[in-house]
């Protein structure tokens, strides 16, 4: 095989004549030219537990190789990156050797691989599994045992991972350690905010599921998260960092390489949070052809999918995808006035190389520029990837043998509000490609709703239902679009049509609780309410409106029930305690309210998952003041007095912080109520 590649490529190597006749007049040694070169590009597979064949990392090592070694980096097999360098913005963390790397490495074995001073060698350091970015704010790894077989062909599974969290968090960074590095070839991080993947799990015999699908995973705020061997960890783009909330999947999609001995997998993932939410919006297109045939000893066959950009977007990164028949990836952009830009060429594709691209810089398009996405195929004998010998027909699927043609794009929009537009531009495309299920349906309506455009929304729901009459989501954004536009009657029919038909749904209930008060009938929207908890017990939402409208109505007793029933569920939410310690004065128990009032001092309040400060000043003033009143109220002036001296000293450093913020008008008000307590 060698000699014959060797043969083919004596050309290449004319372009380093220059350097390699000076070279031969001083010939490279392994310890002070080649080592440091396979140092810095190879010996992170090519060691003794790397994904490599064989290690590259002693002299006696890379001697027995050179010749090996001068004919891959010369053909560019090696390093594997394979983007064509001349077609596409630069990408980061690039592994391509320089011209005279090259010509180094082939002068080193012209030379007959002299070694030098092997007694001035150092090893270089080899990677140890600890963390590149430091200790993770978060380690996770799935805890049910996967033993990669000895034999066998390539496998593709998906670990369902729960992450354990309390609260929103949002993601800044992602490592992934791989431990079997041996067995393992590339991984796909997805997040999973559905039960999908954890069903499919449940679905499949043993941990994880076959596909290469991440089933309900997807790219959070259009990050394509990737690992391959070398690849610097993950890091979002500033101010891109993604949320994940209680309950979250991990999906850790793994391309494993049977090794010749059972292998168990005992991967680790690290995540490292923000401590701020994100000040930009990400999307990840996904253009996609199902619609794949290739028969038996075909060549050149081409596959195309486009589509256009809805408003103005940065490109940050791709991901590219087929399996083992797929030759030549072409993703172009053609901006409105006809010009072309090359976004990525990958000349010489490589299912065993697939890696996700970044590029160093944003690449800022135009709205109303074309994404081309242009994939060639070749399922002929004369192909050295074909799995199969002779050819046999390959159709589109989702096993390794079957065929793909798939590109994420992942874009930094310009603004927040874009976003539904892209939506609607990825639902569009996606019915347009065949799939008019309900849910996608689904998603072209909820994206024109976004958007403000009420009839266009009514209608694109309305054909979802024409599909699914019963699809509970769909009634429910109608009713409420219906209910938008005046029409009470036909929208109170819609939320207790959706009631009936999955009464776990919160939404509906709250809903037509809503209209019902709207429609100054407070007594059905209790017993709306009322009708939610025997479904929904744990939901704190109708609990907290319930005892409102029941405190409202005079029912006061009745709301500290409804309150004190919640606290199995909400005990350690500071704005429920509050609201229950209003409740337990409006009956009179003043020491139960007391008590309240200061377990809602004990911890800063949580609005969705963060720490919200100017909610946190305002119900610790009110507190603060309440608990004052309370002690008035017993004759202790020195705790009222306190207690006031505390509120006002929150107050004003609430308005220091306002005026700072240039929000003078505010601190002012801020300011003239401290002075006043």
């Amino acid at each position: 095989m060698w000699v014959g590649l060797y043969a083919r490529l004596r050309h290449l190597f004319a372009a380093f004549t220059f350097p390699l006749a000076a070279l031969a007049e001083n010939p490279p040694t392994f310890v002070a030219d080649v080592a440091p070169i396979l140092a810095a590009n190879c010996v992170e597979c090519h060691r003794a537990d790397g994904i490599g064949p064989f290690p590259l990392v002693t002299y006696r090592e890379a001697r027995r190789r050179a010749r090996q070694i001068a004919e891959v980096t010369a053909s560019g097999y090696m390093p594997p990156w394979k983007p064509d360098p001349n077609h596409g913005p630069a990408l980061q963390g690039e592994r391509r050797l320089s011209p005279a790397a090259i010509a180094t490495l082939q002068a080193w074995h012209e030379a007959g691989a002299p070694s030098g001073d092997l007694d001035a060698f150092t090893p270089p350091p080899l990677p140890t599994g600890d963390w590149t970015l430091g200790e993770p704010d978060l380690e996770v790894t799935f805890d049910d045992p996967f033993v990669v077989p000895a034999e066998g062909t390539d496998i593709f599974r998906n670990f369902v991972i729960r992450l354990p969290l309390d609260e929103r968090r949002y993601i800044r960074a992602v490592e992934f350690l791989p431990e079997s590095a041996l067995v393992v070839h590339h991984a796909i991080i997805a997040f999973d905010s559905t039960d999908e993947s954890r069903m499919l799990d449940a679905a499949d015999p043993g941990p994880g599921f076959a596909s290469m699908d991440t089933g309900g995973g997807v790219h959070p705020n259009g990050h394509i998260i990737g690992w391959t061997p070398g690849q610097h960890p993950y890091e979002v783009h500033p101010g891109t960092a993604f949320a994940v909330e209680p309950g979250t999947d991990l999906v850790l999609q793994l391309h494993l390489l049977p090794s010749g001995r059972p292998e168990p997998l005992a991967p680790r993932i690290g995540l490292h949070f923000a401590t701020e939410p994100p000040t930009h919006t990400g999307f990840s297109l996904l253009l996609r052809e199902d619609d794949i045939y290739l028969p038996a000893g075909s060549r050149g066959i081409v596959v195309a999918e486009s589509i256009i950009l809805p408003a103005d977007a940065a490109v940050l990164g791709m991901y590219p995808h087929a399996h083992y028949l797929g030759q030549d990836m072409r993703i172009t952009a053609t901006l409105p006035d006809g010009e072309q830009r090359w976004l990525l060429h990958i000349p010489d594709w490589d299912f065993n190389w697939q890696s996700d691209y970044r590029y160093e810089e944003p690449l800022p398009l135009p709205a109303g520029t074309r994404i081309d996405m242009r994939y060639t195929y070749d399922n002929s004998a004369a192909n050295p990837r074909n799995p199969h010998h002779p050819p046999i027909d390959v159709h589109a699927g989702n096993s390794s043998f079957d065929e793909m043609g798939s590109i994420a794009i992942q874009f930094l929009l310009d603004s927040a509000t874009d976003l539904p537009k892209f939506h609607e531009t990825q639902s569009r495309y996606q019915i347009a490609s065949g799939d008019t299920s309900p849910d996608a349906l689904f998603n072209l309506a909820v994206a024109i709703d976004q958007q403000g455009r009420v009839a266009d929304a009514i209608a694109a729901y309305q054909n979802v239902l024409a599909v699914a009459p019963e699809h509970p989501f769909a009634l429910n954004n109608l009713a409420s679009l219906r209910e938008r536009r005046g029409e009470l009657d036909a929208a109170r029919a819609l939320y207790a049509q959706v009631r009936e038909i999955d009464p776990t749904l919160l939404e509906p209930h709250l809903n037509l609780a809503r209209l019902q008060v709207r429609s100054d009938d407070p007594a059905a929207a209790i017993a709306t309410l009322s009708a939610a908890l025997e479904h929904l017990p744990a939901a704190l939402d109708p609990r907290v409106q319930l005892a409102s409208l029941q405190l409202q109505q005079r029912q006061a007793r009745r709301a500290v029930d409804t309150l004190e029933a919640g606290l199995a569920w909400h005990g350690t939410d500071p704005r429920y305690r509050f609201q229950l310690g209003q409740t337990l004065l409006a009956v009179g128990r003043t020491r139960s309210a007391e008590e309240q009032f200061t377990a809602t001092l004990a911890a800063p309040i949580q609005v969705d998952g963060q720490i919200d400060g100017p909610n946190t000043v305002r119900l610790h003033v009110e507190a603060h003041l309440s608990l004052a009143q309370l002690a008035q109220r017993r004759g202790d002036t020195t705790a009222a007095h306190a207690q006031r001296a505390v509120a006002a000293k929150l107050l004003r450093a609430r308005a220091q912080q306002l005026r700072q913020a240039g929000q003078v008008t505010e601190a002012e008000q801020l300011e003239s109520r401290a002075e006043n307590l």
